[in-house]
């Protein structure tokens, strides 16, 4: 159509466009003889001469830019592809030799009205040939294009089914889109995955910023194994073959979600050919990537998402689980989630499992009323108790011994 973006790699490798208003492109071949010129603004417009006719939707440019289509001395054949007449080349009118070339933020209709019988459109993309089934291609970027007689495809969509154009790409595909892809006669499949807001609903870079197509990853690859993917290049993953028929599910990157349908271009072929295979439109469920604080599951009504949330937790704003304080018939003790029930013990006071606060037996042993330093006294030495009568019978016996003495 979604990371630490590189400069693109040899011009050998499939690209399709991002979004951004303009990036670096192959160099501008030399123009030739103008064929038609035509101002192209954010309303979009037309520009049309010698059979040929390019639409520019709405959006697909943010100013006013003076669009020409000139001759060229190009010559796209590639395979059994075999060009048809003279190439022609679009650009900006103030186009500068090696200058930066326009990309489009929606897709260019480019028809031609008297194709060969067994007729494709050949373009250049990023260096890479590219070509569509019958009269008719869609353009990310000004480019080098011609008429041809088609050859044979040996890169074909098996799943999902796609649409022939941005318009007819389908009812949106949600979350993931699992695609099955039969090859013929080449070692790697590039795959370039590029997103049209169609809707006008976003104002980031579904794409983003850097020279691959981020907006989507592959994963659970069947039948090759991934040896580059948007970070290495400008494609959303390169792909080396194993087998004649390669499985992978592809699901939203850099793009985020995507609450509002897209449109998402598909390009796929070998290093040396590649093929625009059609459109798929696809949006995220209101439930993608919630995991409600990891503590409960999203789960949609209707449009409206909400956590069903486990024991001890309750739903909280922006589909959040939060866990819920279990202090019911507590006085202290640890609430279950980050603090203690209120209102706590006093000093001298400890707190129960069953959080209930009773006296510190500990302090009463060490100074209580009923088992006093006293009161051991008491009991041990009897010293205390006989200061009265017991002292006065110890002087009567002293005594007694003390008079038998005296009086003897």
């Amino acid at each position: 159509m979604g990371i630490d973006i590189k400069p693109r790699v040899a011009s050998s490798v499939l690209a399709i466009a991002s979004l951004s208003a303009v990036a670096c492109k192959e160099q501008t071949p030399e123009k030739g003889d103008l064929i038609a010129r035509a101002t192209i603004g954010p309303m979009g417009g037309e520009l049309a001469g010698s059979g040929v006719r390019v639409t520019f939707p709405a959006d697909a440019v943010t100013t006013d830019v003076d669009i020409e289509l000139r001759t060229s001395e190009a010559d796209l054949s590639v395979r059994d592809y075999a060009q048809a007449g003279e190439a022609m080349y679009l650009t900006r009118a103030d186009q500068e030799d090696g200058a930066a070339n326009l990309i489009l933020r929606l897709p260019a209709t480019l028809t031609f009205s008297d194709p060969p019988s067994k007729s494709a459109v050949l373009f250049k993309q990023d260096g890479v040939t590219v070509a569509a089934a019958g009269d008719t291609a869609y353009l990310n970027e000004l480019s080098t294009i011609a008429a041809a007689t088609a050859g044979t495809p040996v890169t074909m969509v098996v799943e999902p089914a796609l649409g022939k154009a941005p318009d007819s790409a389908g009812a949106a595909i949600r979350d993931l889109v699992h695609f099955r892809v039969a090859l013929a006669d080449t070692p790697h499949l590039n795959l370039a995955l590029t997103i049209y807001d169609t809707a006008g609903a976003y104002a980031k870079p579904l794409n983003g910023t850097g020279e691959g197509d981020c907006g989507f990853r592959m994963e659970a690859i069947e039948g090759g194994s991934l040896s580059a993917d948007c970070s290495e290049g400008p494609t959303t993953s390169r792909v080396r073959i194993t087998s004649a028929e390669v499985a992978f599910d592809v699901l939203p990157y850099l793009s985020g979600k995507l609450d509002t349908p897209v449109v998402v271009g598909v390009v796929a072929g070998s290093d040396q050919l590649a093929y625009q295979l059609g459109f798929f439109a696809f949006d995220t469920s209101p439930c993608y990537t919630e995991t409600c604080s990891g503590f409960g599951t999203c789960e949609v009504a209707g449009d409206e998402p909400s956590c069903a949330c486990q024991d001890g937790y309750a739903p909280g704003p922006d589909l959040s689980c939060e866990c819920v304080p279990q202090c019911a018939g507590r006085q202290c003790g640890f609430d279950g989630c980050s603090q203690d029930c209120a209102p706590g013990c006093s000093e001298g006071e400890i707190c129960t499992e069953d959080g209930q606060c009773i006296p510190d037996p500990q302090q009463m042993d060490s100074g209580g009323v009923d088992t006093g330093p006293v009161d051991t006294g008491d009991a041990t030495t009897g010293v205390m108790d006989t200061g009265g009568s017991t002292g006065a019978g110890s002087t009567s016996g002293a005594g007694s011994d003390g008079s038998s003495s005296t009086g003897a």
